[in-house]
C-alpha cells in the first residue's frame, strides 16, 4: 500500500479524459478539481506519488514551497481552463529548465500576439491574456522572453498525489 490513496473508479475515469503532460517518467494531469466542500480549484496537478517523489525529491505536504490537496478531498476533476495544451507543455518539458529552478518561454497566440512567461519547473498552468485560452495557443518558444517587458508568472496551483493500484 502506498503513502497516498488510490484513485476511486470515478476519479480514474475522469482522469482518463485529461491528456497528461509528460516529463521523463512523470505524467502530469493538470486539472480543475472540485473538493468535498464544494470549492473548485482551477489549477491542480494530479500525479502518481512514486514518479513525483523521484522527480521532485520531496512529498508536497512536507515542502513549504508547494500547496497540497489531499486526494480524499477531491471529488471531481476536469480539464483546467488555465492549462497550456499538453503538446506545448511537453515541448517545454523536453527543452528542460531555462536556468536553475525556473523556466522562461513565450506563447504565440492565434491573433499573432505573444506573451512571455516565467515560472518554476512545472509549466502547465499559465495566466492567459484577456479573451484568450488554450484553444488560442499556436506555438511555444522555450527559453525565449527573458527580457520581455511584461513577463507573466504561473497562477497559484496545488498538488494532489495518488498511489498506483497494488
Amino acid at each position: 500500500m502506498g503513502r497516498y490513496p488510490t484513485l476511486n473508479a470515478s476519479l480514474r475515469e475522469q482522469l482518463r479524459r485529461i491528456k497528461p503532460s509528460i516529463s521523463g517518467r512523470l505524467n502530469y494531469y493538470p486539472c480543475a478539481a472540485k473538493l468535498r466542500n464544494g470549492e473548485v480549484l482551477s489549477c491542480v496537478y494530479l500525479v502518481c506519488d512514486d514518479p513525483f517523489v523521484r522527480m521532485w525529491g520531496a512529498y508536497p505536504e512536507k515542502d513549504s514551497g508547494k500547496k497540497w490537496v489531499p486526494l480524499q478531498e477531491v471529488v471531481e476533476v476536469s480539464d483546467s481552463l488555465l492549462r497550456l495544451p499538453a503538446k506545448f507543455a511537453n515541448k517545454l518539458y523536453k527543452h528542460s529548465e531555462s536556468g536553475m529552478g525556473y523556466t522562461i518561454f513565450t506563447v504565440l497566440f492565434s491573433d499573432l500576439s505573444r506573451q512571455a512567461y516565467g515560472c518554476g519547473n512545472a509549466v502547465d498552468f499559465i495566466q492567459y491574456p484577456e479573451g484568450k485560452g488554450p484553444k488560442n495557443v499556436l506555438w511555444v518558444s522555450p527559453h525565449k522572453g527573458r527580457h520581455a517587458e511584461n513577463v507573466l508568472t504561473s497562477p497559484p496551483f496545488s498538488w494532489s498525489l495518488y498511489s498506483e493500484e497494488p
